[in-house]
């Protein structure tokens, strides 16, 4: 699946993201980069609404909405739980979704 059948099908998921509490996505790693191997994970990183009321329950919700559309493994990160070194260097290839 090539970057850009990835992001439309994120993005065909915003609605039901956002009521899961997902107020930002953006698309990084290989899959952004447009390096994505056969078996290379898509990964996401987002932000959320209320980040005391977002559990790990929700980003692995999060992770099996979104991998049951693309029919790949979805690796969730959230933007505030980062290393501000990676942080920054994700943020420089991102590919904002939403």
């Amino acid at each position: 699946m090539d970057r850009e059948a990835i992001v439309a099908a994120i993005r065909s998921e915003e609605a039901a993201l956002k009521r899961a509490g997902v107020k930002s996505l953006a698309l990084v790693g290989s899959s952004a980069r447009e390096s994505r191997r056969q078996d290379s994970d898509v990964d996401v990183l987002i932000d959320v609404e209320d980040a005391s009321r977002f559990s790990l329950m929700d980003r692995i919700g999060v992770m099996h909405l979104l991998g049951d559309r693309l029919g790949l493994p979805v690796d969730v990160s959230r933007r505030d739980t980062l290393n501000s070194l990676v942080r920054a260097r994700m943020m420089m290839e991102a590919i904002k979704i939403f």
